[in-house]
């Protein structure tokens, strides 16, 4: 079972974000804990009034007032006038979906985070973290789970944030159990316990503890596993803290069933329902009493209950538990009637298939949203370090020269025999210093450039560095199925390392061409230019980046247009850089039209046109395709440098910016015209 605590978004005044928010943020938290606090309240109401109710009759009110709380933040999200409201109503937002809609986790995580770092919250970002942290572990993706764990514990550490860490040490922990790495999930909810019990917070004690029971568990130390698991109920119900004595009784009732005492696990599942605040933590003890059953062999009371897990998590949209409660049921069905167990089976998959495509919607979307605001941020980042180090230098310049001016007057009264060797002296000093001046400038200039690349090659190196890290791991299990001599399992183990060490060689060469890229963008235009028929340097690279393409993808083909004026005179150009900004075209043409064939009727024709005509003093080259075009909104970003349309680890960003400087060093212009769904043109004009 997954049994990850409950974390709603709670903030003291001891450990509010910096700056302190305004009081439209105060009324954001302030809803937060009246919301919290309240549904809690009518909890405990109908323990009191009802006895012995159906658990699912206060649930579903408790579900209720947790949907009118979502509402309400997503109403006050419309209204928010700043970025610190923005932030905290996401991740609260983050928050509230974390564990039943993936979905939803990724739009208002992947939002809470970026904002988080534009404004420098730093609570608020390790929250969205560990939001998208938790929703990545419900799917499975465990790897990426830990990768975002790790960035917020280094965040926790760098601002001495107690508390998250320990959340975050709750749920690596899990991570660890569902990659099987047993001995690291204990030492994490270890850790996690003390830490708790030295902050006083006993509900997250008492979660890191059940925890460990589950641990032990796996690690066959029952006797272990049943002292936390007791341990972890006798606080919960000390601290009468309904949603973790429910829990705790769902992991205490676990344990009992694997030691095959039936009595005692059934007590503690029933145990476990009356305090279940919410359907998530109701859908435990019904799913595991229907597992249990279904292990005695009672088939009928197996069934019963695993209905009502279905209903309870039909109630809060539930995709993860609706597909393990309906392939429960399809196993049950199997032997007793086909017809059931069939349409289970396809109610599971139906669920499943729904549950991938809203996640995969809703991933890509946000990760696309993440990425552009994460490079606008650290462009912006960049370009006020330099606008900054410009003006210090101007400021040092200034200075420098107006203490010579001064000292040159001063000593022009004293020593009027000297002037001219000290005036000489002087202007040789100014001369020295325009020059330091200016290779300043270059440096601040070469730093926002490298502010850029650093951001462009993190992303790979963090995949290289992570599948590395899975490797390593994999390699001692690698060599405990061998010594066990489980041939099966080194195989599965053996494809996995495979897999892994294709995507570290895959974001290698992502990061390879990066580089390659930037080399290219950085080098100056020293070389000659010399007469060049253009006509024939442009038909040269129009075979390259042809033939080039047909060999990365056999399957493409286009019609490639020709219209030289054959009157043409030779023009002078840098050859080499000239067909740089030809091939660079060249491409991007052939990839419009490549991606549009992808979705476009059987009669579309992919077709390249290339031009060249004399007019006036110049010649104009023109690159057209009949391509999907390019969007109105980007149009005017597409000269700079890494913004790109391809998808990510198919290009740089550094083609166009190159190309639009290398033709702006020959004296020319390099302009784009371009229509959605119908092509592009590039011209460049040239000076004869």
């Amino acid at each position: 079972m997954n049994y990850l605590p409950m974390v709603e978004l709670r903030m003291t005044s001891g450990d509010l974000p910096t700056p302190f928010p305004n009081r439209q943020h105060v009324r954001v938290i302030f809803l937060n804990y009246v919301m919290h606090y309240f549904i809690r309240g009518i909890v405990f109401v109908f323990l009191l009034s009802c006895g012995s109710v159906v658990a699912q009759d206060y649930i579903s009110v408790v579900d209720s007032l947790n949907g009118r709380y979502r509402d309400s933040l997503a109403y006050a999200l419309t209204r928010a006038q700043d970025d610190t409201t923005r932030a905290l109503l996401t991740g609260a937002l983050a928050n509230h979906y974390k564990f039943d809609r993936p979905d939803s986790t990724f739009k208002y995580g992947y939002l809470s985070l970026a904002l988080s770092r534009d404004i420098g919250l730093a609570q608020t970002e390790i929250l969205a973290l560990h939001h998208l942290e938790l929703a990545y572990t419900t799917l499975g993706n465990t790897s990426k789970a830990l990768q975002l764990n790790l960035e917020a514990h280094q965040l926790s550490d760098k601002n001495n944030l107690r508390t998250e860490k320990g959340l975050l040490l709750l749920t690596s922990g899990e991570s660890y159990r569902q990659s099987s790495a047993l001995d690291k999930a204990l030492s994490a909810h270890r850790e996690a316990m003390h830490l708790f019990d030295s902050l006083l917070i006993v509900e997250f004690s008492a979660v890191a503890r059940s925890n460990m029971g589950l641990d032990y568990l796996m690690l066959n130390q029952p006797d272990s596993a049943l002292f936390y698991a007791e341990r972890a109920c006798a606080d919960a119900q000390e601290l009468n803290e309904f949603w973790v004595l429910s829990l705790t009784n769902s992991t205490l009732g676990s344990i009992y069933a694997q030691l095959g005492r039936t009595e005692l696990a059934l007590s503690s599942f029933r145990q476990a329902i009356p305090t279940a605040t919410t359907s998530r933590y109701l859908f435990y003890p019904y799913y595991s009493m229907a597992e249990l059953y279904r292990d005695l062999g009672n088939v009928d009371s197996s069934v019963y209950y695993a209905n009502e897990s279905i209903k309870i998590a039909e109630r809060s949209s539930s995709y993860g538990n609706l597909i393990k409660a309906q392939g429960l049921l399809s196993g049950l069905y199997e032997n007793v009637d086909i017809g059931e167990a069939l349409r289970h089976s396809r109610l599971a998959l139906a669920y499943k298939d729904s549950l991938t495509a809203m996640v995969n919607t809703s991933m890509t979307e946000s990760l696309v949203n993440f990425d552009d605001r994460e490079r606008q941020r650290q462009l912006e980042v960049a370009k006020q370090e330099y606008q900054s180090n410009l003006r210090r230098n101007a400021f040092l310049g200034s200075t420098f020269t107006l203490v010579v001016i001064v000292a040159l007057l001063y000593f022009n009264n004293r020593q009027k025999q000297k002037s001219k060797q000290k005036i000489e002296k002087a202007y040789s000093q100014l001369q020295s210093t325009q020059s330091q001046l200016i290779q300043s400038e270059k440096m601040a200039s070469l730093g926002e450039l490298t502010a850029g690349i650093a951001h462009e090659i993190q992303n790979p190196l963090n995949f290289v560095n992570n599948f590395s890290e899975v490797n390593d791991e994999l390699t001692d299990e690698l060599e405990e199925e061998a010594r066990k001599g489980n041939l099966e399992g080194v195989l599965v183990i053996a494809k996995d390392i495979k897999a892994n060490q294709q995507k570290i060689s895959h974001h290698g060469k992502r990061a390879d061409g990066i580089v390659k890229g930037m080399l290219q963008h950085s080098r100056r235009g020293n070389g000659v230019k010399e007469l060049v028929d253009i006509n024939a340097l442009a038909d040269e690279y129009l075979r390259l980046a042809y033939h080039g393409l047909r060999a990365r993808d056999p399957s493409f083909n286009a019609t490639m247009k020709t219209d030289f004026d054959e009157g043409l005179e030779k023009v002078a150009v840098v050859p080499q850089d000239m067909g740089r900004v030809l091939l660079n075209l060249i491409t991007n043409a052939f990839y419009a039209v490549s991606e549009r064939k992808k979705t476009a009727p059987d009669d579309y024709e992919p077709a390249i046109l290339f031009s060249t005509k004399r007019e006036g003093d110049g010649v104009l080259i023109r690159v057209s395709d009949n391509g999907s075009g390019i969007p109105h909104e980007v149009i005017n970003k597409i000269f700079q440098p890494f913004f790109t349309t391809k998808p990510t680890g198919q290009g740089t960003g550094l083609g166009l910016s190159l190309s639009y400087d290398i033709v702006k060093a020959h004296g020319g212009q390099l302009t784009v015209s371009t229509k959605e769904r119908e092509g592009t043109e590039f011209v460049i004009q040239l000076p004869i």
